[in-house]
């Protein structure tokens, strides 16, 4: 599970910006996100929503933590000199592009604690380093330092015939040559991530997952989540056509006969919930993390309440998978339905740094587990609001007319 995750010089998140799955608000009504976990003196949360006007910053956070888990995955593939593309630093103030970007993440994993810690540029690692904890000790198991790695007492098995380059990480390579007490952690990172964006990449992302080998056996799930969604859809079926494989969708017709209609034929509401039910299933048959980015595109609000149900719920999750996800939905702000420890807020300076706070960080005496946040939220008396400008922008217009 994660505990905590904080990024810097990442995009508009000049500053380090630090999101916690803690859970800290000690008056907050029992909702069942609250997960208590063996051998630890904290509880975590099973979800978490950041809230935020438009290009706040908000989707930069879970891409921030989505990156981390690529390079992760993925790096140790890399060939020499290939460049860090996903790096992109803060291009507001002049020399922060010169300075690396850093990200941090700590952890469960395999029934074990992890801190760790990446800076890099777009050419090479900087620093790199992985520890563990036994009880509150922390104990390292390695630290990079450009070229240079040191090893803990605590790193067993193979470790310092493991080559690494410039443009790889070291726990990338470490797992690609089997070191088994870091496939683990190198296993943890492996959760699934969907942006917004067209139906056509959407779609592609949910093709890759319907045609792979996990879903047989997800199949029945995601089938039941869309009748349950009631969506008039009783199932769906691979098929092969022209340009590659597909799917298409089984409805009953007025007298009961099956009816299939291709993807094409989908609202586009129909077919974001369709590529989240993959993820949404998988996360929560597999007890792993989820970031969803604006869900709601084309989704009816009560459907992005009732995938928030799925995972407070420990019937429907009962391996503590973990939901970060950043909406627009204003109804969600409900002390019924969330606590002030899961939700977060993003708002841009001037000078176009993100900061990311939580509704916990305000003062409890005006903001209380019972208050009605959404109305205090669309008030802007919680900040992170578009701060519109209708009048100056039809005044400007009109002067070049």
């Amino acid at each position: 599970m994660l505990i905590d995750f904080s990024a810097a010089n990442f995009k508009s998140v000049r500053d380090e910006a630090l999101l916690s799955m803690t859970a800290q608000d000690r008056k907050a009504p029992d909702l069942r996100y609250k997960r208590e976990l063996p051998g630890q003196d904290f509880s975590l949360l099973t979800a978490a929503i950041i809230f935020g006007a438009n290009a706040s910053g908000k989707s930069t956070i879970i891409e921030a933590l989505a990156v981390l888990a690529e390079l992760v995955q993925e790096s140790g593939s890399y060939v020499r000199g290939q460049k860090f593309d996903q790096i992109q630093p803060f291009k507001l103030q002049p020399g922060m592009e010169k300075k690396p970007t850093t990200f941090e993440v700590e952890f469960l994993a395999a029934g074990s604690r992890f801190r760790y810690l990446l800076s890099l540029t777009r050419e090479r690692v900087v620093r790199e380093r992985l520890s563990t904890f036994t009880g509150k000790r922390e104990a390292l198991l390695f630290e990079r330092l450009n070229d240079d790695i040191e090893f803990g007492a605590r790193l067993a098995g193979r470790k310092k015939s493991i080559e690494v380059w410039p443009n790889t990480l070291y726990l990338s390579r470490a797992a690609l040559a089997n070191q088994e007490q870091l496939m683990a952690v190198h296993a943890w990172f492996a959760f699934p991530y969907q942006r917004p964006g067209g139906e056509r990449r959407r779609w592609n992302r949910t093709a890759e997952l319907a045609l792979s080998n996990t879903v047989p056996e997800d199949k029945p799930w995601i089938e039941a989540f869309l009748r349950a969604a009631d969506l008039g859809i009783e199932g769906f079926d691979r098929i092969e056509t022209l340009g590659g494989p597909g799917i298409t969708f089984r409805h009953l017709s007025e007298n009961r006969a099956s009816v299939s209609l291709d993807m094409a034929e989908e609202s586009s509401g129909t077919k974001n919930l369709f590529s989240a039910a993959f993820l949404i299933i998988h996360a929560l048959r597999n007890g792993t993390l989820l970031l969803l980015d604006e869900p709601e595109a084309g989704v009816h609000p009560a459907l992005i309440q009732a995938i928030l149900e799925l995972f407070r719920d420990p019937a429907s999750n009962p391996r503590n998978a973990q939901l970060i996800m950043t909406s627009h939905t204003a109804s969600l702000l409900n002390p019924d339905l969330v606590r002030r420890d899961q939700v977060w807020f993003t708002e841009k300076d001037k000078a176009g740094v993100t900061r990311l706070f939580s509704l916990q960080d305000f003062d409890k005496k005006e903001i209380r587990a019972e208050s009605a946040f959404e109305r205090l939220y669309l008030a802007g008396k919680l900040g992170a609001v578009p701060r519109i400008k209708l009048s100056e922008l039809m005044r400007e217009g009109g002067s070049d007319a």
